[in-house]
């Protein structure tokens, strides 16, 4: 299956490369949304 709705991803594209030294956010506007969204669950 290869949809819109498929949760699984496509076959034989391989395993995901994860970098070791990615940051966790690569763009400062990503930091704030996350903690603009964290505030809203917990307030």
């Amino acid at each position: 299956m290869n949809g819109i709705h498929d949760m699984g991803g496509m076959h034989g594209m391989g395993p995901v490369q994860h970098e070791k030294t990615e940051p966790v956010f690569h763009a400062r506007w990503e930091a704030r949304r996350f903690a603009m969204n964290l505030a809203a669950i917990c307030a």
